[in-house]
Parts: structure tokens; sequence; C-alpha cells
């Protein structure tokens, strides 16, 4: 944003200290007529609009400091050349933290995502151990040492309630297959009263 005439002034009044080192001395300059160009004669200090409005740098304009409307800045002649004068003071401090905004709207739900592929087969597992039920005998040895069924047979031996398993090669003994004893079970209600019988002979 450009600068007025008198905001230009009042920044050119705080650069007097800036504007007497360059020149070397607080004095007016007398120098050629430079068109639209305004001066302050007790610093020094000249006014153009832009960069292409300064003059040559040489000995007639070293010291000179003038300041650019149109770029908001200050230029500064000195051994033959226009140097920019930076006046950006140090940072301040960081103002306080201001309380925290409002949580934003939630965001539309994104498109799902590719199908990933299919990862390889696992290996096979191993075979698991089953029996099938087909008979009942009364003692151990009942079974016999040679059965010519299948492997996975299994006999209930009625005597310790244990299930036998034939191997292809013997009997395997899984042990007890009977449940926990169950509580006793609540007392039945009295029946009801019989008819009465017939009566009796007469007694001697």
């Amino acid at each position: 944003m450009k600068r007025t005439r008198n905001d230009v002034l009042a920044i050119l009044l705080a650069l007097l200290m800036t504007a007497s080192t360059l020149s070397g001395c607080s004095g007016s300059v007398d120098g050629p007529d430079d068109g639209d160009q305004g001066e302050l004669e007790d610093w020094n200090v000249f006014h153009v609009q832009s960069a292409s409005d300064l003059p040559v740098c040489d000995a007639d304009t070293d010291g000179r400091l003038y300041y650019l409307s149109s770029d908001s800045e200050f230029r500064a002649c000195s051994g033959g050349t226009w140097s920019t004068i930076d006046l950006t003071g140090p940072s301040g401090p960081a103002g306080e933290q201001g309380p925290p905004g409002s949580d934003g709207q939630d965001g539309a739900q994104g498109p799902a995502g590719p199908v990933g592929t299919q990862g390889p087969a696992g290996p096979v597992g191993a075979d698991g151990t089953s029996f099938t039920v087909v008979g009942t005998v009364e003692e151990n040895s009942d079974l016999g040492e040679i059965y010519i069924g299948e492997i996975g047979d299994a006999f209930l031996v009625n005597s310790t309630v244990h299930i036998h398993v034939w191997s292809g090669s013997e009997w395997i003994d899984l042990g007890n297959i009977s449940g926990p004893e169950g509580a006793d079970g609540a007392d039945g209600s009295d029946g009801q009263d019989g008819a009465q019988g017939p009566a009796g002979p007469a007694g001697p």
C-alpha cells in the first residue's frame, strides 16, 4: 500500500541519524534540479516515484538518501552504487496463544480402497484324532488282541466305563467318559389313598 506524503515525512524524521551517517553532514546539499524529486534539505533526503527516477549515483549524489514511493523503501547513494536501506526493526516477542478454535465438521468418507490380492495357501495341517463307537463289551479282555475292523473303531467297556480305540495295532484306553455324579433328585409327592378293601370274613 502506498504511503501519503505526510507518512513519508514522518518516516524521514526517524531517519535523521541514518541520513546523517550516509551523507557525513546534517546540513543541506545543493544539487541540480531533479524535476519532480522532492527534497528535505535539512537532512539531505529526497523523494522519487520509482527506481527508474533515481539520478545517476556519482560524486554529485554521493551520500543522498531517496525514498521510493512505489516500493515504499529507501535507497542510498554510496561509492557509485545505489543501496537499499533496510529499516525493518527486530522481531517483537511472540504474542499469547489464543484460545483453541472450534472443531471442524467431519469430512466426507473417502472411497473404498482396492481389494488386496489373495495370500498364498497355508501348509496342510496334521490329521486330527477321531474315533467311532461301534459297540460295547463287558470286560477289557473281551476286546481281544487282534481286531479286524477299521482304525478309529472304539468300544465302551461297561465294567470300567472306559472307551478303547483301535489304533491299527493295539487298543488305546481313552479313559472314563462318564460325567461327574449328579445331585440327588427331589422327593416325590405322596400318593393318593387307595380304595377301601372288602370286609374280611367273620372270625370264630
